[in-house]
């Protein structure tokens, strides 16, 4: 159960800059980045989610990254992550979708060159998308569900 009693989320917040929740139904990873993303935040924070006992390889992820300042990450750590999550998801016979609220043109940036690392695994799809509603639609989440994942991103972002 979360902190609100709720049975259907596992909570997990690190740190600001990344948190993320973990739901069962619909599976999915939430995760909400704000300020300065580090490396050592952003590798942590993944291999945190890859590692938990309710993460499963079925999972997609919806990632917001409309409050993010600035991505200080190098092509090494995303190439480190794009392979973890490979391995991850390998475990099943599916592949991952990542859909990403855009925020600025340099998340966008950074964005692409992440799709272009994971395209070489071949286990990760990753879309930008201006709003939640269309990046909820890519991933085939109820429309139902999208007011209980805005007012969970609005949480962490908040936290």
């Amino acid at each position: 159960m979360d902190r609100r009693g709720n049975p259907a989320l596992r909570v997990r917040n690190f740190w600001m800059p990344i948190a993320y929740r973990l739901i069962r139904d619909p599976p999915l990873i939430l995760s909400s980045y704000s300020g300065v993303v580090t490396e050592e935040d952003y590798l942590h924070a993944y291999r945190a989610i890859f590692a938990s006992s309710d993460y499963r390889p079925d999972m997609h992820e919806l990632a917001d990254t409309r409050a993010m300042v600035t991505f200080d990450v190098q092509l090494p750590a995303i190439r480190t992550l794009a392979a973890l999550a490979a391995s991850t998801v390998d475990q099943s016979d599916s592949s991952m979708q990542t859909a990403v609220i855009q925020g600025s043109a340099m998340n966008l940036g950074v964005s692409k060159l992440y799709a272009a690392v994971a395209d070489l695994h071949q286990k990760e799809s990753l879309r930008l998308f201006p709003t939640l509603a269309e990046a909820a639609a890519w991933l085939s989440l109820p429309p139902s569900a999208i007011p209980m994942i805005d007012k969970e991103l609005t949480q962490m972002s908040e936290a």
